[in-house]
């Protein structure tokens, strides 16, 4: 979307294509230091952060273009900041998605999510370009930043599967967790069955 705002604003597609590849540089240089990061780190908090960070952005580059204060310079930079949250966000929620569907059901999780993806992939652009066709630029970057932190808000409420289980365990009463002569209740053994499924 930003590049076709660029290729509006400056006629010159060298130009478009430098501001596009400043976008991918984060990916190329730090894509392996991020994802050894992001490994360690609460998952849903960092990309719930990314997204909300990435609407400020846009909201940022409609004030310039609104303003007319934009340049190239300031373009790619903030591009390069983007490109960056959107690799974090993107390296945060592939790695949290066993812990989210469970690795019983990983394999219909990522055919489910590539399917989405080739959806969003054939359609967006198409609704991007009627979009700003219609309505301009600033209009439409507005409605994307909006989207961007109606995303950032969904993902605060992604549960992980494996924790709810045990915080679910910890709150049963003392008589569910062990029935009399210290057995295990049915719930209690359907409770372990499930967490021992979620880790292996």
């Amino acid at each position: 979307m930003i590049p076709l705002v660029v290729l509006g604003l400056t006629s010159s597609p060298l130009v478009t294509a430098l501001v596009a590849l400043s976008q991918q540089l984060g990916t190329v240089l730090f894509a392996i230091p991020i994802g050894t990061w992001v490994e360690t780190k609460n998952k849903v908090r960092i990309a719930s952060s990314c997204h909300f960070l990435y609407g400020i952005g846009i909201f940022m580059f409609t004030f310039l273009l609104a303003t007319q204060n934009v340049n190239v310079v300031i373009i790619a930079s903030l591009l390069f900041v983007m490109g960056l949250l959107a690799l974090i966000s993107r390296t945060a929620f592939t790695s949290m998605i066993p812990a989210i569907a469970g690795r019983e059901n990983l394999l219909k999780a990522h055919t489910n999510i590539e399917a989405a993806d080739a959806i969003a992939t054939v359609i967006g652009p198409a609704l991007g370009g009627i979009l700003l066709a219609k309505t301009g630029s600033v209009l439409t970057l507005l409605i994307c930043g909006i989207l961007s932190l109606l995303s950032a808000l969904l993902i605060g409420f992604i549960r992980n599967k494996e924790g709810f289980i045990k915080k679910k365990e910890r709150k049963l009463p003392l008589q569910a967790r062990r029935g009399k002569g210290g057995d295990e209740s049915p719930i209690h053994k359907r409770l372990l069955w499930s967490v021992s499924t979620v880790q292996h």
